[in-house]
């Protein structure tokens, strides 16, 4: 049954809001998603629902009524919240006013326990701080057929609400985890990744390298760049993207992209 919300206090009106909070999710082990197709993809991922936010004024009303059944039938303590437009705008993410919202327990993100789809490539980004960027390159991931993808030194969070958002949800399916630097190139080690860095000043470039195989690309901040745990290994092998404009580089997502397009067409040549 549908709890009614009807006052802008009320402390689990309050507590969703907060945990666009990067601090207060780690705090609470959860995550805020908006919109119904985040929802739904979430869901299929295997993403265990603790409460579930719906404003009819809002809300696509079969959508919304299969969604609550969906994961009452996963989850049957699922606390579901029924709320006015104006106050599902106090929790809402930026402009998105589709009239779904759902608080889930945190997936793990664990460097011990990622499972990388086998055969594929892992992609890894350091210190990337825009969590919209980070969305946006796992949404290519996800196209390119990545076996996973890892934050080295996070600087953002794979479930901010923005992240989510710009991977179109696709975090929730995409094998992904976090470390530090030098843990996550001892984990590729360990399991037999052959380490290739996306650097500007590489001698050669993405269409000069052997892209078949295990391996993982590793790309560092726009600013920075990568750090010496990463430059300093001697078995990684630096390469570049030609740039043949006035740019000397590329947006991380757009860079990424790329790479990983050529990856998959080197590792899958009849595609």
């Amino acid at each position: 049954m549908r709890q009614q919300i009807t006052s802008p206090h009320n402390a689990r009106l309050r507590a969703a809001a907060g945990l666009q909070s990067s601090r207060n999710r780690k705090r609470d082990n959860a995550i805020i998603v908006f919109g119904i197709r985040e929802t739904e993809r979430a869901m299929a991922a295997g993403v265990h629902f603790n409460e579930l936010f719906i404003s009819p004024d809002l809300a696509d009303s079969h959508r919304a009524t299969a969604l609550e059944s969906a994961v009452l039938s996963l989850n049957p303590d699922c606390r579901i919240y029924e709320l006015s437009a104006d106050l599902f705008g106090k929790i809402a993410y930026g402009d998105r006013m589709d009239g779904i919202a759902a608080i889930a327990t945190r997936p793990t993100t664990d460097l011990k326990t990622l499972r990388p789809v086998d055969n594929k490539f892992v992609l890894v980004m350091e210190s990337i701080e825009k969590p919209g960027n980070v969305g946006a390159v796992i949404r290519s991931a996800d196209g390119a057929g990545a076996g996973a993808v890892i934050l080295a030194n996070p600087a953002t969070d794979f479930f901010h609400p923005n992240s989510i958002r710009s991977s179109v949800a696709t975090v929730f399916s995409v094998p992904v985890a976090m470390g530090d630097s030098d843990s996550v190139a001892a984990w590729l080690s360990k399991k037999g990744y052959r380490i290739i860095l996306a650097t500007d000043g590489a001698e050669k470039t993405f269409f000069d390298v052997d892209l078949t195989g295990r391996i993982a690309i590793v790309l560092g901040n726009e600013a920075q760049g990568l750090s010496p745990s990463w430059t300093s290994l001697q078995s990684a092998l630096p390469a570049r993207l030609p740039m043949l404009g006035l740019a000397d580089s590329l947006n991380i997502s757009a860079a990424a992209a790329a790479i990983m397009y050529l990856v998959t067409a080197g590792q899958n040549p009849s595609r």
